[in-house]
């Protein structure tokens, strides 16, 4: 089963499904889709908000075959088990219960489509890479010291977290 979802329509088609209703079980139950927006910052992905008569949000990431850059290039789409297995990981609480950096929660998967729909951290949230392009120039040389220290600290937690209490759960290839 291979379907598109390129446009803000398309993932309104998804979620006004019937079939994909009972998919998603609770997490539309008893709600109306109100709103879909793209979200930028995607290169290789598509990303959208998705919000609800109550107000609450999820994020839907649809991981296309191929790349609409000025010539469509075929990417692999197995990106999606890569990102999903993350997340998985990274979610389990012994791997992160000392570290406060943290990721969405994958609330469902489609692995015939590509598609993870997770928890929306918030809109006011500012991304790694947002913050990793912020011009500091403009803050108090005291201030940016604290805040990339504490940047560095939340690191080097999350990496000993992972490394120390989760090594069991990362994934080896198997051997050729």
């Amino acid at each position: 089963m291979s379907r598109i979802f390129r446009s803000v329509e398309a993932v309104r088609d998804f979620f006004d499904d019937d079939a994909n209703k009972l998919k998603l079980g609770s997490l539309v139950e008893s709600k109306k889709l109100v709103d879909v927006k793209q979200l930028s910052g995607g290169y290789l992905n598509k990303v959208f908000r998705v919000r609800f008569d109550d107000n609450s949000t999820l994020i839907f990431k649809y991981y296309p075959a191929t790349i609409d850059y000025e010539t469509p290039m075929d990417y692999s789409q197995d990106r999606y088990f890569i990102e999903k297995a993350a997340l998985e990981l990274l979610g389990n609480e012994q791997c992160m219960r000392d570290c406060k950096l943290r990721t969405p929660k994958c609330l469902y998967s489609d692995d015939a489509l590509f598609v993870l729909i997770m928890e929306d951290c918030g809109e006011q949230l500012v991304s790694l890479s947002e913050l990793l392009r912020t011009d500091f120039t403009s803050i108090d040389t005291a201030l940016k010291s604290d805040l990339l220290d504490q940047l560095a600290d939340e690191l080097n937690a999350f990496y000993k977290n992972l490394f120390n209490n989760c090594s069991c759960l990362l994934y080896t290839s198997p051997s050729p």
